[in-house]
């Protein structure tokens, strides 16, 4: 999605925002990646905010995000 966005020029805020939440997910051990699955409180780990937690929650889903399937049919 930072990919995309960035590539349609689009806010840096928001670019910066999907890879900052990527570092935090990759920076978790896998108690932390488990217990945030299960719990689904994304939002509670600094970075993440309400649009980059629905889209992790989406993904977890088995689902395309709506966001990265708009942007990709631009």
């Amino acid at each position: 999605i930072a990919f995309l966005l960035e590539r349609k020029q689009e806010s840096a805020y928001r670019s910066r925002a999907y890879r900052t939440a990527g570092d935090v997910l990759r920076g978790l051990d896998d108690d932390a990646w488990r217990a945030h699955v299960r719990d689904g409180r994304w939002q509670d780990l600094p970075g993440i905010g309400d649009r980059t937690a629905g889209v992790i929650a989406t993904v977890l889903a088995g689902e395309e995000p709506r966001t990265l399937t708009e942007l990709e049919a631009e």
